[in-house]
């Protein structure tokens, strides 16, 4: 049986990319669930824009009080109903086939707690992009995921995918800080199970 897939958003004020965000969650073959977690905004059109969509896989929340970047993003694992969760940025977008690539890697190693891709900054074409890091594709010892970032530096990309049950039992540090995903995934290195495509 295949784990079940949740794209959350986190949403706060900004409209910008939002919609582009959410149609590429949309894109998604194999997502079961898009949640959308609207930081307590002062405006209703992330509800609008959801329900426009007619697409029942898309749960919108709005929170009763602001949690932070973070908090919102801890409160994304706690609400998702899936068993692997993508925070997805809310002027990000996806690839289609995300979760058919996680799910080859799922296959292979049931255990995978977090599935990644390279760090990679886009430019204007796909041409112009940076690739900073480059794992062999496979299981990645923590020991070698800690070292790579010794010898080269702290690269994470920011959308990955998780494990949810991991996501809860070691939530994102909320106090603010210059990097807290490159914060959570170093610090808990040790306790996950790494897979790099």
């Amino acid at each position: 049986m295949s784990p079940r897939f949740t794209i959350a958003i986190p949403v706060y004020e900004r409209l910008f990319g939002f919609e582009e965000a959410l149609d590429s969650a949309l894109a998604v073959r194999g997502c079961t669930e898009i949640l959308v977690a609207d930081n307590n905004s002062s405006h209703d059109e992330f509800s609008t824009i959801c329900a426009s969509k007619n697409d029942s896989r898309i749960r919108y929340v709005k929170h009763e009080k602001n949690h932070g970047i973070y908090g919102n993003e801890n409160k994304c694992a706690e609400l998702a109903t899936g068993d692997f969760i993508a925070i997805l940025g809310s002027d990000d977008i996806i690839a289609p086939d995300i979760y058919e690539r996680f799910l080859r890697a799922y296959r292979s190693f049931p255990e995978v707690d977090v599935f990644f891709g390279p760090y990679t900054v886009f430019s204007e074409t796909i041409a112009e992009c940076e690739v900073e890091r480059i794992y062999p594709t496979g299981q990645i010892s923590s020991q070698q995921f800690l070292e790579d970032a010794v010898a080269l530096g702290m690269r994470f990309p920011v959308l990955f995918v998780a494990r949810r049950e991991k996501m809860l039992r070691f939530p994102f540090v909320t106090e603010p800080h210059s990097s807290n995903d490159l914060l959570w995934i170093y610090s808990n290195a040790s306790a996950l199970h790494l897979f790099a495509h």
